[in-house]
């Protein structure tokens, strides 16, 4: 996230030059850290159910997927996703807009 602030700092300085808040600002970026997330952490749901799926063939019995573990990856991705958002964000909405624009540059 911090290298996409840095080569977005033209849009930030833009946004902001413009009128929008620190705290939209925030949001945007923290929203975009969660959504990030919550595909990878899909991805590799997909990815754990698929590869449960193939090797249960080798048992009589199978593998069991149980719903509260899949819940619980995506949980903790979405977590860490926002947790590791938060110092981008801040850095983002922080931001002078003069700044922002002249760095760009």
């Amino acid at each position: 996230m911090l290298i996409s602030i840095g080569e977005r700092l033209y849009e930030i300085g833009l946004r902001k030059a413009i009128g929008a808040t620190d705290t939209q600002i925030f949001l945007q970026f923290l929203a975009e850290s969660a959504l990030l997330s919550l595909i990878g952490g899909l991805v590799g749901v997909g990815a754990g159910v698929g590869i449960n799926m193939m090797v249960s063939r080798f048992f009589t019995g199978g593998l069991p997927i149980h719903i509260f573990g899949i819940l619980a990856a995506l949980g903790i991705s979405i977590a860490l996703g926002v947790l590791y958002g938060l110092y981008p964000a801040i850095r983002a909405a922080r931001m002078e807009p003069v700044d922002a624009l002249r760095s760009a540059a």
